[in-house]
This record gives structure tokens, C-alpha cells and sequence, in this order.
């Protein structure tokens, strides 16, 4: 019986230290934040483009708690379908960090 109760300690223990170790790499690399740009691209064949781009932002969001940072979203959609524009138009216009673009020059 001592035995069991010795390796759990051991083992909570070991799971301790690991989360530790991982913590302070996660703080020491949370300084070196690299800053790049996330680029949907969108058409008509995208039944739900407001849920892609929410997907995308809440990926965004919860890269940057993890220390991981991306300057900015850019859906670029090159569809017909004039309302599937103005919803993905309205949905960059709800984040300051999303912009909707026709091509990629203007990036």
C-alpha cells in the first residue's frame, strides 16, 4: 500500500514539474511574439462565410492568450454574390483587426 501511495506522489510530482517547466517557456518565449497575417480567401461556394470568419477571429483571440501573436485578418473574397459580400463586410467591420479586401494587392 505504500508503494501505490509513493508512486502517486511521485507521479503528481512529476506532473508538477512538467507544468512548471512549461509555464516558464511559455513566458520566456511570449516576449519574442511573431506578427504575421492570416488571409481567408472566400467565394460563392462558402454556404456560412460569417462563421469562417468568427472561427478564424476566435482562433485569433485565443493564439494571443497562448503568447502567440497575429497582427491582422484579412477575408479576401472573391465571389458574385453580393450578399454574402455585405456579410463578410459586416463581420470585419465588428473586429478592428479584420479587413475585407477584393484581391491580394490590396494587402
Amino acid at each position: 500500500m505504500e508503494f501505490v501511495s509513493n508512486s502517486i506522489i511521485l507521479l503528481l510530482s512529476l506532473i508538477g514539474i512538467v507544468s512548471v517547466i512549461k509555464s516558464a517557456v511559455l513566458f520566456l518565449c511570449s516576449s519574442n511574439k511573431v506578427n504575421c497575417k492570416i488571409i481567408i480567401e472566400l467565394d460563392d461556394s462558402c454556404e456560412n462565410p460569417e462563421s469562417a470568419i468568427r472561427s478564424v477571429v476566435m482562433y485569433h483571440e485565443w493564439s494571443e492568450n497562448k503568447g502567440m501573436s497575429y497582427s491582422e485578418i484579412y477575408c479576401l473574397y472573391s465571389g458574385k454574390n453580393e450578399e454574402h459580400k455585405e456579410i463578410c463586410r459586416c463581420v470585419c467591420d465588428d473586429y478592428s483587426f479584420t479587413h475585407l479586401v477584393g484581391n491580394l494587392n490590396d494587402i
